[in-house]
């Protein structure tokens, strides 16, 4: 697929099969421990004040 002269909602599908074949197998990619801990930490910020008051925490 060329994608500078694909359709952008060709791209999108395209796009959305590869998310998705990723989400099938969770262990395709593994995670080092400090990503781990780096996603719980934005988890925990996220179930304390929200998205929006933790993605300014951030800025």
């Amino acid at each position: 697929m060329d994608i500078c002269r694909a359709k952008k909602g060709a791209l999108w599908y395209k796009i959305e099969d590869i998310w998705d074949s990723i989400a099938a197998d969770q262990m395709a990619l593994p995670m080092t421990d400090e990503q781990r801990a780096e996603l719980d930490r934005r988890l925990d910020a996220y179930e304390r004040v929200g998205i929006c008051h933790s993605w300014f925490a951030m800025i």
